[in-house]
């Protein structure tokens, strides 16, 4: 069943990429916010293909869109659980992507405050607070402007629950930009800079144990445990010395985002 549920998976995320590339195109004169994106598969833990640094400035927002309806509608329909987590967060990365606007220099301690130029407008009251009526204005904005059906209450809070990561019942703004991040920061070729400088904070190309948790924020009971697994894990399936190189450190962002997010 684990095997079929992987599967499913890869279907989706290759249906998404697609996808992306005809999204990409469309929407990358208007926008020049850009992440590297998209989904890395989780074949890259035991790949010993090494991925680059890519440039801050050319990223590019190019989310697996489908419409937020027809997506997330397919996911709250579905059986499978592991499909419905994945395809309710395209839908709700495909929508704010597609409002995103060119970032700028910022001081970069978390993953939070690597998208936080870009989609500052997710908390429109600055409270530190998405609430359901702030993701409405913005399911309703992406609506009209690229001629969407709005997305249904139910799925609004799916997505408020998905991207809840300590799960206590609110979404905060830095849950809500992390989240962003760990879904668009890595590629199958690259890692986004300003994602390994939020990591590497000495700047010689390792990631050290030290500085590995802090820029999740909090992940909930568990979530130090998990950060600690997957830590360990990756550094044990290349090198294990105790550090993460640019390779180790893409392969760890796409376990620990599948682990939390489930896709």
């Amino acid at each position: 069943r684990a095997l079929h549920a992987l599967d499913c998976l890869r279907c989706d995320v290759n249906r998404w990429r697609a996808m992306a590339h005809a999204a990409a195109t469309m929407k990358r004169t208007a926008h020049a916010s850009g992440r590297v994106h998209r989904v890395p598969s989780l074949h890259l833990v035991a790949s010993a293909r090494p991925l680059t640094v890519r440039t801050s400035a050319k990223r590019v927002a190019a989310a697996p869109l489908n419409t937020p309806t027809t997506v997330a509608a397919a996911s709250l329909s579905s059986t499978s659980p592991s499909r419905q987590l994945a395809s309710a967060g395209a839908a709700a990365v495909a929508s704010l992507c597609l409002l995103a606007s060119p970032a700028q220099a910022a001081q970069l301690n978390t993953l939070a405050d690597v998208m936080r130029d870009t989609f500052s407008f997710v908390d429109s009251n600055a409270d530190g607070v998405v609430s359901m009526n702030e993701l409405q204005q913005i399911s309703s904005q992406v609506s009209e402007e690229e001629g969407f059906a709005e997305p249904s209450s139910k799925q609004l809070s799916f997505t408020l629950r998905l991207f809840d990561l300590n799960q206590d019942g609110t979404l905060t703004t830095d849950e809500m930009l992390t989240s962003l991040a760990m879904d668009s920061v890595v590629s199958e070729e690259a890692v986004d800079a300003d994602a390994v400088k939020v990591f590497d904070r000495n700047g010689d190309g390792q990631v050290e144990r030290a500085d590995w948790s802090k820029p999740f924020g909090d992940l909930g009971d568990r979530g130090e445990a998990v950060k600690s697994f997957v830590f360990d894990r990756v550094d044990f399936l290349y090198d294990n010395n105790g550090k993460l190189n640019v390779t180790e450190l893409g392969n760890a962002l796409t376990l620990v985002r599948t682990l939390t997010l489930g896709y």
